[in-house]
C-alpha cells in the first residue's frame, strides 16, 4: 500500500477503494481480520496524503457559489447603459446561471 502512494501516487480515493477491497477479499477468502497494529499502520499511510509532496493527491475544495440574493443584487446595481457596466452585467448574469466566477 505504501508504494501505491509513493511510487504510483494513487489518489486518496483510490487508495481508499483499494484498501476496501484488500480487506473485503482478506475477510471473505481467508477470514482475516485487520489487528490494531494494521489498522495503525493505515492511518500513517493516509497521513502521508498530508505532507506537501502528496497534497495534491487529496480532493481540493473549491470556493463557494455565490448567493443568488447577492448576484442579483448586483445586476440591478449595473443596469446602465456604459460599456463597463454592461461587461460587469453580463459576468454577473453568467456567475447567476452556472455558478462559475470568472475573474
Amino acid at each position: 500500500m505504501h508504494e501505491l502512494i509513493v511510487k504510483k501516487r494513487v489518489k486518496l480515493s483510490t487508495f481508499n477503494r483499494r484498501l476496501a477491497g484488500t480487506k473485503y477479499w482478506l475477510t471473505n477468502e481467508y477470514g482475516l481480520t485487520m489487528s490494531p497494529d494494521q489498522a495503525n499502520q493505515i492511518k500513517l499511510l493516509r497521513q502521508l496524503y498530508n505532507e506537501e509532496e502528496f497534497l495534491r493527491l487529496k480532493p481540493m475544495k473549491g470556493k463557494r457559489a455565490e448567493q443568488q440574493s447577492d448576484v442579483l443584487r448586483l445586476i440591478d446595481r449595473y443596469d446602465t447603459d456604459k460599456k463597463s457596466d454592461i461587461r460587469k452585467r453580463a459576468i454577473c448574469l453568467v456567475n447567476l446561471i452556472t455558478a462559475n466566477r470568472p475573474s
